[in-house]
C-alpha cells in the first residue's frame, strides 16, 4: 500500500506464530549511496520502534521511494503505511 514516499507489503501466514519481521528495500531510485543509506538508517529507525507491536509471524516489507532519503515526514509514513496495511491484511481474513 503506497503512503507518501514508501509502499508497505504485508504478509500474515495461517499460522501466524514467532516474532514479527520487517526488512527493507532502498532501491537506486532513492538516490547514490549516500541517499540510499540515508532513507534506509530513517527506515530502518521507525521499523525498530514498530516490530515489538507486530501481530505475531507478521511479515512486514517497506520500499523507499524516490525522494524518502530528504522527506520529513518518512516516520510518519512508514508508521501509517504498516499500520494501514497491517489493518487490511487483517480485513482480507
Amino acid at each position: 500500500m503506497p503512503r507518501g514516499r514508501v509502499v508497505c507489503y504485508v504478509y500474515t501466514p495461517a499460522d501466524g506464530d514467532g516474532p514479527g519481521l520487517a526488512g527493507l528495500i532502498v532501491g537506486k531510485v532513492v538516490g547514490n549511496s549516500v541517499a540510499r543509506h540515508r532513507a534506509a538508517r530513517r527506515i530502518r529507525a521507525c521499523l525498530a520502534q514498530m516490530v515489538g507491536s507486530l501481530p505475531a509471524g507478521t511479515r512486514v516489507v517497506v520500499r523507499a521511494l524516490a525522494g524518502a532519503d530528504t522527506d520529513p515526514a518518512l516516520c510518519h509514513d512508514v508508521t501509517t503505511a504498516v499500520s494501514d496495511a497491517i489493518a487490511r491484511e487483517a480485513a482480507g481474513r
